[in-house]
C-alpha cells in the first residue's frame, strides 16, 4: 500500500495514511508528513496502528482546515 490521502465530507479534515515496517519508522514517517501539511490545513493528530502480526505499522496523520481557508471558502459570517 502506498500513501493514501482523503478529504472527509465537508472539506474541513484531510487524512494522509501510509505504512512503515515498524513503529519507530512509522513515527519518523508520520513526523515528516505532519511537517508538510496540505495547503490551507494544519496538523491536528497522528495515529499509529500495528498490524495483527506486528510486521508493519499504519500511520494516519490528520489535518484540520485553517480558519483563513474556511472564511475564504464560505465568506465572513
Amino acid at each position: 500500500m502506498g500513501r493514501d490521502e482523503k478529504t472527509l465530507p465537508g472539506d474541513s479534515m484531510r487524512i494522509v495514511q501510509d505504512r512503515a515496517p515498524d513503529s519507530d519508522a512509522a513515527i519518523a514517517l508520520g513526523t515528516r508528513i505532519a511537517q508538510a501539511p496540505p495547503k490551507g490545513f494544519h496538523f491536528w493528530r497522528m495515529e499509529l496502528q500495528r498490524s495483527d502480526r506486528g510486521r508493519r505499522t499504519t500511520v494516519r496523520v490528520w489535518f484540520r482546515e485553517d480558519l483563513a481557508s474556511i472564511v475564504a471558502r464560505e465568506g465572513p459570517t
